[in-house]
């Protein structure tokens, strides 16, 4: 109000400005806005007014796993980062490689994955690929001398097949009862009575030559 010629009085709750205006006077200031009353704000482009009347920024994404600092702008809680614009997503420094980052520091293996380290998300094979590594979900890498068989096992390799024995290491054959290993890993039958003038087919049972036949004994007679 007028109190004299060019002065002013201003009303309660007013304020003068340096050009003798009379403006509101807002307490708390508003802060990210305009007093536009008595303790009246009015929140600027970009922020609205929470539930204690001040004026805070908006971010329309909600800023999970962050806050919002300023209109559209959101700022990470420790251990995250924004890989997408105001999008705060889990930092594992490892990578998580084969799972994915679900926390800061803590990752989930896909399927057909696990951790046997921390964070380190190994294939698993059911097998255990004895004499082989697990390369991949039920996939196993078979070591040198070995081949895979159909039941992702990695089973010794022995060129000679092995008749009469099996195979039980690279180039290692275990003979059968009634066989002996020959120099070249193949397993021959054992004949006690050695089949003089015939030769050893199978555990003591000898076949002889022309010209002679066999007796009791499992002995070669000349006929």
């Amino acid at each position: 109000m007028c109190i004299g010629p060019n002065m002013c009085k201003c009303n309660i709750n007013y304020e003068k400005t340096s050009t003798d205006d009379c403006v509101p006077v807002c307490k708390p200031a508003c802060k990210n806005g305009e007093c536009i009353a008595p303790n009246k704000c009015r929140c600027s482009q970009g922020y609205c007014k929470n539930a204690h009347g001040e004026c805070e920024p908006v971010c329309s994404s909600g800023c999970p796993n962050g806050r919002c600092v300023a209109p559209e702008t959101c700022e990470c809680n420790e251990g995250y980062s924004q890989n997408a614009p105001n999008i705060c997503d889990p930092v594992c420094s490892s990578g998580c490689p084969n799972g994915r980052c679900v926390a800061p520091e803590t990752c989930e293996c896909n399927e057909g994955y696990s951790q046997n380290a921390p964070n380190i998300c190994d294939p698993v094979c059911s097998s255990g690929c004895p004499n082989g590594r697990c390369v991949a979900p039920e996939t196993c890498h078979c070591n040198k001398g070995y081949s895979l068989s159909a039941t992702n096992i990695c089973d010794p390799v022995c060129s000679s097949g092995c008749l009469n024995g099996r195979c039980v290491a690279p180039e290692t054959c275990d003979c059968n009862k009634g066989y002996s290993l020959s120099a070249l890993n193949i397993c021959d039958p054992v004949c006690s009575s050695r089949c003089l003038n015939g030769r050893c087919v199978a555990p003591e049972t000898c076949d002889c030559n022309k010209g002679f036949s066999l007796i009791a004994t499992n002995m070669c007679d000349p006929i």
